[in-house]
């Protein structure tokens, strides 16, 4: 997602407004990617950034259900829900996973979500290899939209690269959470060869 918003020339669009489509508060000293990529798309279009001011997951599902019935926070999601089109990007399980090093998880946990079958997040969902949640509780205490949001969407761009993440770009999909994928060569061979 990084390298896709610096290539996005300045002017590619006009008065666009991004929104932030699931929470992105990191926990640790590591800047806030997901706002940082909004602002740069956003600013890029002349137009602005809706950001999401919560965490990607929460501790405690009382604490998600308090955030997500906020004012601010239900407006920025119900924008996000009824957005034209959504740009993500997928993770992988492992003790790199961006909820490990952003703070949310531990890395046994993403470990244990890898014993109990996920193959990787989007947007922060963890899901198996039918593009499936993993883990119901998890999911309930994650913050953002639906994985039902994005197989509905005319529009849904996923972002992914690299042998790593072969296995979620394929769930992604098989499974119809996108329409459009961006990606390297070495992705989209072993995409192509599974068909």
């Amino acid at each position: 997602l990084t390298d896709v918003s610096e290539r996005m020339p300045q002017g590619w669009a006009t008065g666009v407004t991004v929104v932030q489509i699931n929470g992105g508060v990191s926990l640790n000293r590591r800047p806030g990617t997901a706002s940082v990529l909004a602002s740069t798309i956003a600013q890029r279009a002349n137009g602005h950034a809706i950001l999401l001011p919560s965490p990607a997951i929460l501790e405690r599902l009382a604490t998600k259900k308090a955030i997500e019935s906020d004012r601010t926070v239900a407006g920025v999601l119900e924008r996000a829900r009824a957005a034209n089109a959504y740009l993500y990007s997928a993770g992988s399980v492992g003790p790199n996973s961006a909820h490990v090093e952003s703070g949310y998880l531990r890395a046994e946990e993403v470990e244990e979500l890898g014993f109990r079958g996920a193959i990787g997040d989007v947007v922060g969902r963890y899901i198996d290899a039918n593009g499936n949640i993993v883990d119901p509780a998890l999911d309930e205490r994650t913050l953002g939209i639906s994985l039902d949001t994005l197989r509905a969407a005319a529009t849904s761009i996923l972002v992914v690269a690299g042998s790593a993440k072969h296995d979620i770009a394929r769930a992604v999909v098989t499974s119809g959470l996108c329409t459009v994928l961006i990606t390297d060569e070495s992705t989209a061979r072993a995409l192509l060869e599974d068909t």
